[in-house]
Parts: structure tokens; sequence; C-alpha cells
């Protein structure tokens, strides 16, 4: 398997983060689909949908859920899931995250 040059070194896991609000208003934690336990191939025991916002905020294998007051800069949120958005004469890598339709 052929290293991604922008990735860390070392095992990386998967993480994303979504503002409270999001969360409190739209999200969903499912652990079924049509009444049965979630199958591992779509995240069993559970996993985040997240409506409206590209598929890897659905996160799946959900392991934990931490809340916090301080911006999340993981690797997937700041750098390979994201986009260089202009503001002027400065470009900021900006997360993904509603889809652009």
């Amino acid at each position: 398997m052929l290293e991604d040059p922008k990735s860390p070194p070392g095992e990386l896991k998967f993480a994303r983060s979504i503002p409270v609000e999001k969360a409190r208003a739209d999200v969903l934690l499912a652990y079924k689909m049509n009444g049965r336990e979630l199958p591992p191939e779509h995240g069993f025991p559970v996993r985040a949908i997240v409506p409206g916002w590209y598929a890897m905020a659905s996160v799946k294998w959900l392991q934990r859920i931490i809340v916090t007051e301080q911006p999340f800069t993981g690797y997937y949120q700041t750098i390979d899931y994201a986009y260089w958005e202009r503001q002027k004469a400065i470009a900021e890598l900006t997360p993904l995250t509603e889809m652009q339709v």
C-alpha cells in the first residue's frame, strides 16, 4: 500500500467533528436498519447519520463522542477532506461539510 505523502506517520484513526448546533438539530445515531441490528458493512454497532453533509461526516463504527469547546484539528478534518477556500488574497483549508449541490 502506498503512503499518502500528506499523511502523518504511523497509524491514523478516522475522526470528524460537527458543530454542536448541527448535532442537536439533525444528527441521528443509528443502531438498527429496517428493524434489524445494523450490519457491519453499514457501521455496526452504531453509526452517525448527518443529513445534508458529505458521507465522511456520517461516521461508521462509532466508538466515542467527545464534546469540546476547542476546534477539532484532526487530519481528516483539516487536511484530507478539506478544500482551499480563498478570501481575497488569503487561501485557507476549509473542512468539507454541507453538500454543494
